[in-house]
């Protein structure tokens, strides 16, 4: 009997350490499959895409760069929360006619979410800049690609007005 009881004691306890090593191995897995430098690539296609649809003054293309739950937290004043609520923001900032450059300065993040730092700067129609800013936007893979999901930037400029 304490053979008996002794073998089902090992047959479990060998059981759980290949369940273990299972979970262990799929975790490891996963991991490996996300790969950091194919997200960068990934942010930067959609950056490439926000850039064309910013010159293009289409609203509604950038507005479908956000997530449906993305928050815009624009400087000095309120959040702008949802697609929809985004694409109807652009219409009027793109009203302006500004020019645009930004820089990617860092990425970091896993399969989950992404971070992005960078730098922009803004100029009107003669060139003249009008402001330098940074900006930190979190990622969210949506419908299986990466998407605008938190969006914040503010103004490098001493004294920027805040409300």
């Amino acid at each position: 009997m304490k053979q008996f009881v002794l073998l089902i004691v090992i047959l479990i306890f060998f059981s759980l350490c290949s369940c273990q090593n299972n979970s262990k191995e799929k975790a490891e897995q996963a991991v490996s499959a996300f790969n950091l430098d194919s997200a960068k690539q990934s942010i930067e296609h959609q950056n490439a895409a926000f850039q064309t649809a910013f010159e293009n003054s289409d609203s509604v293309g950038l507005g479908n760069l956000y997530t449906s739950d993305a928050k815009l937290m624009i400087p000095g004043g309120n959040s702008v929360v949802g697609r929809a609520a985004i694409t109807s923001f652009a219409a009027q900032f793109l009203k302006m006619k500004l020019k645009r450059v930004a820089k990617t300065v860092d990425v970091w993040g896993n399969g989950d979410l992404l971070a992005e730092e960078g730098a922009v700067s803004l100029y009107d129609q003669k060139g003249t800049e009008l402001d330098q800013a940074k900006y930190l936007v979190v990622w969210k893979k949506e419908d299986g690609q990466w998407k605008l999901f938190l969006d914040m930037w503010n103004s490098n400029r001493p004294g920027a007005p805040a409300k």
